[in-house]
């Protein structure tokens, strides 16, 4: 596959490729996960499959703010690693990730 971060310079996500963005910020949610390092180069395109690499630093926390902090530290680090490429779509995402957290408790 190719990186999220030289997909995202050419074109933005596909409706599928958005939904495995969506799929993997609410399975994390659900199971109080962080990823740790939230580079678009950590996440992989390929036939409009999410890959996820780099999972080293994935935990789960067990602490629901302490886990809340976390995450969405790690959706400002994946926003901020993604705007500069394609910024359109992060808003919708941006929404979930928020939603989430205040729905995860």
């Amino acid at each position: 596959g190719n990186s999220l971060a030289d997909e995202l310079k050419r074109r933005e996500p596909s409706t599928a490729e958005f939904s495995e963005l969506e799929k993997y910020f609410t399975v994390a949610a659900s199971e109080k996960l962080i990823h740790g390092d939230m580079k678009a180069t950590n996440f992989l395109l390929s036939e409009e499959q999410l890959i996820i690499l780099d999972l080293d630093a994935m935990r789960e926390i067990k602490w629901h703010s302490h886990w809340r902090k976390l995450f969405l530290s790690d959706f400002v680090r994946f926003e901020r690693n993604v705007y500069a490429a394609n910024a359109v779509w992060l808003s919708p995402l941006r929404k979930l990730v928020v939603q989430l957290t205040e729905n995860h408790s």
